[in-house]
């Protein structure tokens, strides 16, 4: 599954928003349903990369026909607040496709609020 970081800030917290590419995930199809499940760990590293803060999430998707079309063109919006316990100059997305058994991830420097 391939990610892309939006905004990134913060101080005490590191908010992340995120877009998933639907068409790296395996979605089932149930009457005008697109169903899967996927994993999304998340790791906020200091300035010598040390984990400061990381935030782990389980998600269900089940997406009508209409809003899989739009997500294609947008990707699948995440967003998640992860506290920290210093600074945090990098996060690292993770998001790992259970039915596919695939992985991916990407790293982005924190912004200043």
């Amino acid at each position: 599954a391939r990610a892309t970081m939006g905004n990134v800030v913060g101080t005490k917290e590191v908010v992340v928003e995120a877009r998933i590419d639907p068409l790296t995930l395996y979605l089932g199809k149930l009457a005008d349903r697109r169903l899967g499940r996927i994993a999304i760990a998340l790791f906020c590293g200091n300035a010598r990369r040390a984990v400061v803060g990381e935030a782990w999430q389980e998600i269900n998707l089940s997406l009508t026909d209409a809003t899989y079309q739009k997500f294609k063109q947008v990707g699948i919006p995440y967003t998640i607040r992860v506290p920290v316990t210093e600074k945090a100059r990098y996060v690292k997305l993770v998001v790992y496709d259970r039915r596919s058994d695939r992985v991916g991830a990407r790293v982005a420097k924190v912004k200043e609020r």
